[in-house]
């Protein structure tokens, strides 16, 4: 009876796969335009992602970023994808960057609807300080124009995202992702040669095709 009730929940497993699978091939569209907000953390997160929708979006480091994403043909109930992304951020009474980078990114989605997905990218990234810097000279303190750093900025992340596509049709995509990056070097010295930060995004996806 047990070995009945296994094969059973491995048929319903089988259609529901070949099903997803059928529909990602047919219906899933190739390129789109993203757009989202994030609430950015320096540091290493005190607790689960949740932590952040409670404590981290009432801060002022804030920041945006625009995408465009070329998705290859799906294999299986998996997909490739390729990622341009421009962004900036604004991390209270320290920094304020901007930065451009390759994202690729491998995502898992179910009957064309409930995705997850892991990403990982390299990107420029160019930090200048939110606060006026002074240099010392003849004995006094004299204001100095500080035209930032540049900055190679690793990044690894996962998420979770729903498709209005395969749901009602409407060419979007939600999600929600969070990222550790890090800003290298960070001190010209090498005194602090990386920092550790964490971001976590809202954003839409428009599909394009």
């Amino acid at each position: 009876m047990k070995c009945k009730s296994y094969l059973l929940a491995l048929l319903c497993i089988l259609i529901f796969c070949e099903i997803g699978i059928s529909q990602y091939k047919s219906d899933a569209p190739q390129h789109s335009l993203g757009l989202s907000v994030f609430s950015e953390f320096l540091g290493t997160p005190k607790h689960t992602p949740l932590y952040y929708l409670d404590n981290s979006f009432p801060t002022d480091n804030k920041g945006f970023a625009i995408s465009i994403e070329s998705a290859g043909e799906p294999f299986g109930l998996f997909r490739f994808s390729h990622m341009m992304e421009l962004g900036y951020f604004h991390h209270q009474d320290l920094y304020q960057v901007l930065f451009i980078g390759y994202k690729p990114a491998l995502e898992l989605k179910l009957l064309n609807t409930i995705g997850a997905h892991v990403i990982m990218g390299l990107s420029y990234a160019h930090s200048l300080p939110t606060n006026q810097t002074y240099t010392f000279e003849d004995g006094e303190y004299e204001k100095k124009r500080n035209l930032g750093h540049p900055h190679f900025m690793p990044s690894l992340g996962a998420g979770v995202s729903l498709d209005l596509f395969g749901l009602l049709n409407v060419p979007a995509e939600i999600f929600i992702r969070e990222e550790v990056f890090g800003l290298a070097p960070y001190a010209t010295d090498g005194d602090f040669p990386i920092t550790i930060n964490h971001k976590i995004s809202l954003g839409i996806k428009i599909f394009m095709d």
